[in-house]
């Protein structure tokens, strides 16, 4: 009996899991409306400016962020199977890789998967959750892990500034063309 109920209970488990991301390609065909630029304010008047475009004949999302005129971060999203998952190139010298555990359409929340140089760069960014607002916002809050200390929630929210009516199958079109 106690061996029947502990196989329910992983199966159920495995279900809830496969469930959870199952709609993972229409969480990623939403995330194609966040193609163009975005601008978060940010304090002592400074500017996170978002880029996403389309890349890999459109199989995977890059989305970079950038201060200053300086490059921050890359991050690539891209679906496996049921999956959408998040490759993170962070500024702190760490590379995260995510997958998205949310439920609502609205909603993109991504946990650590595993990384690499945790051991060398143990500050890191340990999940991200991303709100939709409309067409033309939405806010990202990423939680910061730093070794010895609380976490904390760095919130930005963002708000279009370039065209929304970028074609990515042009854009993909257009990097093939300049590679060939």
């Amino acid at each position: 009996m106690r061996t029947t109920l502990c196989c329910l209970l992983a199966v159920l488990a495995m279900l809830n899991s496969a469930a959870s991301r199952a709609d993972a390609p229409a969480a990623f065909a939403r995330m194609r409306s966040l193609v163009g630029e975005w601008h978060a304010p940010l304090p002592n008047n400074e500017t996170m400016i978002d880029i996403f475009r389309p890349i890999a004949f459109g199989t995977a999302l890059l989305h970079e962020e950038w201060k200053n005129g300086e490059q921050l971060t890359a991050t690539v999203f891209y679906v496996v199977g049921s999956e959408l998952r998040a490759d993170h190139y962070c500024d702190m010298g760490n590379q995260l890789r995510y997958v998205d555990e949310s439920k609502d359409p609205q909603t993109l929340r991504f946990v650590l998967r595993d990384a690499s140089n945790l051991d060398t760069h143990p500050q890191h960014f340990h999940s991200t959750t991303w709100r939709y607002v409309d067409a033309e916002h939405h806010v990202q809050d990423w939680e910061a892990m730093t070794p010895g200390k609380p976490p904390q929630t760095i919130r930005m929210d963002f708000k279009r500034v370039a065209a929304a009516n970028v074609d990515p199958r042009a854009l993909v079109t257009a990097d093939a063309q300049a590679v060939s």
